[in-house]
């Protein structure tokens, strides 16, 4: 179990950017507490977290108009995030599983509605396999459908990405990273009117120190 304190000031793109900048916006804090329970055997492992965040100040986009997206940054008063994340990832052999379910609950204290582009669902799971120094595998997220802002404007379906990851192990500390994400160009948007990249690729080489 945990306890914490956080504090957020605003960044300057959210008090100063034209037509959507407010320079009365208060810092954010917060109170979180976290419980975790956890189980291990071997080669598996599973949780089960449940967290729950009170924010005072809460700094959230907000549409003043619907037809043209316009609108600025405001503070939320006060609202809570809870939610529940259940995660599970084992080996077996030269295969490896993984997943996640998180479910979400964020809401205005002050109005009692949601906060905007906060999905209640998530998913994540994947499968890699290992061929001596390489290592290549699949990951799919499915995320479901939200508001838009905290007015409750307009909703944003849900949408399901599939990646592709491969990494080739050059030595001990030295590896080669490549990934294929949203493989099917599937067409989703985080923010209404705001479209997202189709498909993408990435290439990287990553140094872990011994």
């Amino acid at each position: 179990a945990s306890y914490g304190t956080a504090f957020k000031a605003p960044t300057l793109y959210q008090l100063y950017i034209p037509y959507y900048g407010n320079t009365n916006l208060l810092p954010e804090t917060a109170r979180k507490r976290e419980v975790r329970l956890g189980w291990e055997r071997d080669d598996q492992t599973a949780a089960f977290t449940y967290y729950r965040n009170n924010v005072s100040n809460l700094i959230d986009y907000v549409t003043l108009d619907p037809v043209t997206f316009s609108g600025e940054y405001e503070n939320v008063q006060q609202a809570t995030l809870q939610g529940v994340t259940l995660s599970y990832s084992g080996r077996f052999g030269d295969w490896r599983l993984r997943g996640s379910y998180d479910w979400l609950d964020a809401v205005d204290d002050t109005t009692g509605m949601r906060l905007g582009r906060r999905a209640h669902n998530k998913v994540t799971a994947g499968v890699s396999r290992i061929w001596g120094p390489l290592e290549g595998g699949v990951d799919v997220v499915a995320v479901g459908s939200r508001f838009n802002d905290d007015n409750q404007t307009a909703t944003l379906g849900g949408y399901t990405l599939v990646n592709l990851t491969a990494r080739y192990a050059l030595s001990k500390s030295l590896s080669l990273q490549a990934s294929i994400n949203n493989l099917f160009d599937k067409r989703y948007e985080l923010a209404q009117g705001y479209g997202t990249l189709g498909v993408s690729a990435f290439v990287g080489i990553r140094y872990t120190m011994q």
